[in-house]
């Protein structure tokens, strides 16, 4: 390192290569105490998929010191040392797109190795060949490119979930509200999904929020492309975006899932150039339990009824452990009188992933003994709670999915916070009403 004064960076922002990246990430890779405590709290580990955290980093390192064991003379007398036998057989390629992205072993490893980061940058490798990639996230993938959402060969259904009721596009002239509700590609696209855009239109109206959306105009964040390490459909998708909140004076924005957020907010600044980290700048971007928090400290929201439930709440991964942000959404559901909060025995850095991260939403059944939302409703069920609460669409349907595989319908319900609202507000009944208006 003193003969290489270069910053570190994290892997999956820099393109590999030369004598400089090979000792930065083997820095990362050798630094690995194999203590397994990555392997202890990996979800797809628990579930009894054939992935590893640990196993993955001990390959890569086998993997790279044999990619520059010819690259120059000092290169190839640090690849040829301290290479186990048996590490380049340990992990196979196809297993990093069983990776949730969740985080969980960042939280416990003791040197803050970041695995997620390494295999966004394998998978990237994989895109690139155009080999050995899911057959269903490929064609979603191709979805993004041509329709602008993972879900429909169609442009024409992104506003659709909002139908009868209508509310200000800002894509058109002198509208009215200042505030972007950036709805997002499931949240549109997902039947279940649509549920949590419906509930926090509701809220809004209710708090009486000037808002609007983009309508059929709104992009896709590119949080898909992202995680599946297809960079140059994300950088599009990055413009795409920038240009649009530009061009309609976009600067207050919310979104329904964490995973829109954490795009928009963190990883757009590392990709942008001067110019548009400036037009960046002028914006802000904000998950909607953030608006809610402060609609209820503002007295926006009150609660005239007092709501005896028992409840538990899920901490998405891409809002709690990629964000920091356990305390709201906790002090929303509290702040209804009458609720009654358990935690799970896994809960705020120390969660379960619902098993949706990470692309796998958009991807084959993956092989395991159990699925991932299957451990995280057992852990629902054992706290005696009668309403599961989430903040992230993803979460929401996969949870869904494993209630009813466990067959918990009669005794467990899974609300977003949104959902969750309108029951404490009194607002439930009426939605649900005009649900069946709209089916007769």
């Amino acid at each position: 390192l003193k003969e290489h004064p270069v910053p570190i960076v994290p892997v999956d922002q820099r393109t590999p290569g030369g004598e400089v990246y090979f000792l930065q990430d083997q820095i990362a890779f050798d630094a690995c105490t194999r203590c397994g405590r990555c392997v202890d709290v990996c979800p797809a580990t628990l579930a009894g998929e054939p992935f590893s955290p640990r196993d993955f980093l001990i390959w890569r390192r086998a993997q790279q010191r044999e990619k520059y064991a010819s690259s120059g003379d000092n290169v190839a007398r640090l690849a040829r040392v301290g290479t186990a036998p048996g590490d380049r057989e340990l992990f196979r390629i196809e297993r990093i797109w069983h990776c949730t992205t969740c985080r969980a072993c960042v939280q416990v490893c003791p040197l803050s190795l970041s695995p997620p980061d390494a295999i966004r940058q394998a998978r990237s490798g994989v895109v690139e060949e155009g080999t050995q990639m899911p057959s269903l996230l490929a064609q979603s993938l191709k979805y993004v490119f041509k329709y602008n959402n993972p879900w429909e060969a169609t442009k024409k259904k992104r506003s659709r979930w909002s139908d009868p009721v209508t509310f200000p596009d800002l894509t058109e002239k002198d509208c009215p509200a200042d505030l972007c509700y950036f709805v997002g590609c499931t949240t549109s696209m997902d039947t279940r999904a649509q549920g949590l855009a419906r509930a926090l239109v509701r809220v809004l109206t209710h708090a009486g929020v000037a808002f609007g959306t983009l309508g059929n105009k709104e992009p896709c964040c590119g949080d898909i492309a992202r995680r599946g390490g297809e960079d140059g459909l994300f950088e599009m998708k990055l413009e795409e975006t920038l240009d649009m909140f530009d061009r309609f004076n976009i600067r207050e924005i919310i979104t329904s899932s964490p995973h829109c957020f954490h795009t928009l907010a963190r990883e757009y600044p590392l990709y942008q150039s001067p110019a548009a980290s400036e037009k960046c700048a002028a914006w802000r971007v904000r998950h909607y339990s953030a608006l809610l928090w402060d609609l209820i400290q503002k007295g926006a929201l009150r609660f005239d009824h007092v709501l005896k439930r028992k409840v538990t709440y899920h901490d998405p991964c891409y809002l709690g452990r990629h964000n920091g942000i356990f305390d709201v959404p906790r002090r929303i559901i509290t702040a209804v009188p009458g609720v009654d909060l358990v935690e799970m025995a896994h809960c705020r850095a120390d969660s379960l992933c619902c098993g949706g991260g990470g692309d796998r939403m958009w991807q084959e059944e993956l092989d395991g003994e159990v699925k991932i939302s299957s451990l995280r409703i057992k852990e629902a069920q054992a706290t005696g709670a009668q309403l599961l609460i989430t903040a992230c669409p993803l979460c929401l349907i996969m949870l869904e999915d494993g209630r009813k595989a466990a067959g918990l319908e009669s005794q467990l319900q899974v609300l977003d916070l949104n959902e969750f609202l309108l029951l404490a507000l009194g607002l439930a009944d009426s939605d649900r009403n005009e649900k069946e208006r709209e089916q007769t």
